[in-house]
């Protein structure tokens, strides 16, 4: 692995943090809108091949698409289909990293799905899920630390367009996972 691209990440990273606050959230709740025989019983077990997981199930289950703290739709869905739709562009170890990380993120949240939470706390919960399954994602497939400067380049790019719309979840998460593979090093 290139540590320059690494290290460069890691500057840009330390520059945005410096910068930045944390915004505040609402912590209104937010019951969910159906009961469990509503959605699918496949919802419980995501294999993490299909996008739309979090709109047939996390939405459906607890719709928070017009609210505040809104995850599933604007963040999650958006991103797994932007990593769908750059797929090819990853070497085959980092097309085994991204259907690796797709399922962990999926089956990270899946437990929601029998709580009652608030929109903000689902949104917690799922940036919580993406250091942990960038670093192992498990399933056979390599962690983030492990890929080559060119897939780590690509999973920026894929995500970059988060800097605007969820600039501190992302950049703090982008920096412990900059922090850990530097660690390794």
């Amino acid at each position: 692995m290139a540590s320059t691209g690494v290290q460069t990440l890691a500057a840009f990273l330390l520059v945005v943090l410096a910068v930045l606050q944390l915004p505040t959230v609402g912590a209104r709740r937010w019951r969910s809108s159906s009961s469990y025989s509503d959605i699918p019983s496949s919802c419980y077990r995501p294999s993490g091949s299909d996008c739309t997981w979090y709109r047939n199930c996390l939405e459906r289950k607890i719709p928070c698409s017009r609210r505040s703290g809104d995850y599933a739709i604007a963040y999650a869905e958006k991103y797994c289909n932007r990593y769908q739709s750059n797929y090819n562009s990853f070497s085959s170890a980092g097309k085994r990293w991204v259907n690796a990380v797709k399922r962990c993120l999926q089956v990270k949240l899946a437990p929601v799905l029998s709580q009652s939470l608030t929109c903000p706390s689902i949104k917690r919960k799922g940036f919580e899920s993406h250091v942990p399954c960038y670093l192992n994602p498990g399933y056979g497939a390599p962690g983030f630390c492990q890929l080559s400067s060119r897939d780590m380049r690509r999973v920026f790019s894929t995500i970059k367009g988060a800097l605007l719309t969820d600039l501190w979840a992302t950049v703090s998460g982008g920096w412990q996972t900059i922090r850990n593979c530097l660690g390794n090093h």
